[in-house]
């Protein structure tokens, strides 16, 4: 990156500060001194000289790896949540928007049938015979009368839903690979290393020729940052550099780009490390003060000082006589001398004087600094109970339960980094690869029992039938039967063929 400031050519569509300036609101940064010049070479080999924010960090990138692996609070925190998220197993669902959008529209024409069915006007027998043919377009089975349509809408819907099925595990053997080099596991703990350590992640989107997603690859993090033009509403950019090499510029069609704190004041996001710094240096030393003396060893405690005449009468007693140079080296070298029992006397003429040295009341007082450092880390990240090893102690104020522990997690903790990534997959990867109508989940994160009772009340109301509930709800076949398809009256135990203990999931013993 350059350190002066680079004119934009009007090629490059940016600003023309002569032309353009009066038409354009809204400032986007909070000096133009801010501003620095870049350039660098886009997919189709232009060179382009464009705008960053003035990249300020407090830490570099070499000091944030060295931060992360030499703090173990750091290091817990971050590859305990790479490990989780990356173990845990997700899968692939269709959206039910499309599909109930298209069943509406039919129900709606089969209203029409059925309010016109007596009618034998000219121009409603010419209504019927069209919302017939348009519905045999999706329904072959429909018979001419439309006495058929609950059961053929119902063979229409297990038909999209094998072929959402199909299209689901489609989905899910490319994301499992989403390059030749690494696995899901592997590129889902890179994200999020990333997005903890250096506060972003940068994934590069190659594309064919026919511009079809092909593969996903992490650009070093840190390396990538948003470009940034002096007004907002300007193009999405980003640019790519390091040493000795010539910057990459990136559009949108190339980057997905996932910050782990967004500000308004600079392009790249704030770095959580840079919070910390000075607290996790404060625990670095502590650490190494502590390992110095674990073999038993440690700097004098004691020193058993000795009075030494002057010689020169006359002289008043406030007057200090220089010490000769290697009598002071020797007293100095004694004093940084490291050795057990921790008692050292030095020779010389007059009265001893006992002096103290170890300050026995900083010990305890560096153990609990020690342990308010790990809470600044776990405010910072945002880390649960759980992850401070709290769970069922007096500090998590008897919220000891899984249950309750788990909604914790999912406020706190590793769930809102996997909330991100899951929405990243589905609007950034899996619509531009697929197409909308499909959503990445994780499974994990949910009651079980609480969502099917959660299901069973719905049924109860009365608002619902059964097969709404299997379809909408919990992405399953509906049952077949005209029974199924109509909501139970409230307070009614339920339709035939239902198990009063799972009606949902139980037809008839099926």
């Amino acid at each position: 990156m350059s350190n002066h400031y680079l004119m934009p050519t009007v090629g490059a569509g940016l600003l023309n500060e002569a032309e353009d300036d009066r038409k354009k609101r809204g400032y986007n940064v909070y000096s133009s001194a801010s501003m620095v010049g870049v350039d660098g070479v886009t997919k189709n080999g232009n060179y382009l000289q464009m705008f960053t924010d003035d990249p300020f960090f407090t830490l570099t990138v070499d000091e944030r790896f060295d931060i992360f692996k030499k703090s173990s609070i750091i290091f817990g925190i971050v590859t305990s949540r790479m490990n989780r998220i990356s173990a845990t197993d997700w899968e692939i669902l269709p959206e039910k928007k499309v599909e109930d959008r298209i069943a509406d529209q039919m129900k709606f024409s089969r209203d029409i049938y059925k309010e016109l069915k007596n009618s034998t006007e000219l121009s409603h027998l010419l209504t019927k015979s069209k919302i017939v043919i348009n519905l045999r377009e999706r329904l072959p089975d429909l018979l001419p009368d439309m006495s058929n349509f609950e059961n053929a809408l119902l063979r229409w819907k297990k038909v999209i839903q094998y072929i959402n099925m199909d299209k689901s595990d489609e989905i899910e053997d490319w994301l499992w690979k989403p390059n030749p080099q690494e696995d899901w596991v592997d590129f889902s703990k890179k994200w999020v290393q990333d997005l903890m350590v250096h506060g972003a992640d940068a994934i590069y989107a190659s594309s064919d020729n026919s511009n079809d997603l092909k593969d996903l690859f992490h650009l070093p993090g840190g390396s990538v940052l948003p470009l940034k033009e002096k007004y907002v509403g300007s193009l999405v950019a980003y640019v790519q550099i390091l040493d000795n090499l010539r910057g990459q510029i990136y559009f949108g069609d190339e980057m997905i780009w996932t910050p782990y704190h967004p500000t308004s004041a600079r392009a790249y996001p704030m770095v959580p490390l840079e919070a910390l710094v000075t607290k996790i240096a404060e625990s670095l030393l502590f650490d190494k003060k502590m390992a110095n003396e674990a073999d038993g060893t440690k700097t004098p405690e004691k020193l058993i000082v000795f009075g030494e005449k002057t010689g020169m009468s006359g002289l008043d007693d406030t007057d200090v006589m220089g010490m000769d140079k290697s009598k002071q080296k020797r007293i100095e070298t004694k004093m940084n001398e490291v050795k057990k029992e921790a008692i050292m006397t030095l020779t010389g003429v007059g009265t001893p004087i006992a002096v103290d040295l170890s300050k026995r009341d900083t010990m305890a007082t560096q153990l609990d600094r020690q342990k308010m450092v790990r809470e600044e880390a776990a405010i910072v990240y945002n880390m649960s109970n759980m992850e401070v090893n709290l769970t069922g102690s007096g500090d998590t104020s008897g919220r000891s339960t899984s249950e309750e522990q788990g909604n914790i997690d999912r406020s706190k903790g590793y769930w809102p980094i996997a909330f991100l990534l899951q929405n990243k997959t589905t609007r950034q990867i899996i619509r531009r690869k697929f197409g909308p109508g499909y959503v990445f989940a994780y499974k994990e994160g949910q009651d079980e029992m609480a969502e099917l009772q959660k299901l069973k009340l719905k049924k109860d109301s009365g608002l619902l039938s059964v097969n709404e509930i299997r379809g909408e709800d919990m992405n399953r076949v509906p049952f077949e039967g005209e029974q199924f398809n109509t909501p139970s009256e409230v307070g009614v135990g339920g339709v035939p063929g239902e198990s009063n203990q799972n009606p949902l999931f139980v037809n008839n013993g099926q």
